[in-house]
């Protein structure tokens, strides 16, 4: 995940698949799981940035619980690193 300063007041996200995760059924599997993360978690993000989310080759096995804890581990380790 990274974070990049935004032109606008709004949080946006930006999500990157590669090809080794999967065929086009498992990365837009993957990909819909992670937008409603997103939209159902908003306050783990701050406002005013541009998130760039890029899973690992092997996300297309993972549960939507298993996304989960880890956007909001990386969301809080963004917080740190940037504050």
């Amino acid at each position: 995940m990274y974070r990049l300063s935004g032109n606008t007041s709004m949080t946006r996200f930006g999500f990157s698949l590669s090809k080794k995760i999967g065929k086009a059924v498992v990365r837009n599997r993957v990909k819909r799981m992670l937008k409603e993360i997103c939209r159902i978690n908003m306050d783990w993000f701050e406002e005013g940035y541009d998130y760039i989310i890029i899973p690992k080759k092997d996300s297309g096995k993972e549960s939507f619980h298993t996304f989960k804890e880890e956007m909001f581990k990386l969301s809080r380790k963004i917080k740190k690193i940037r504050k």
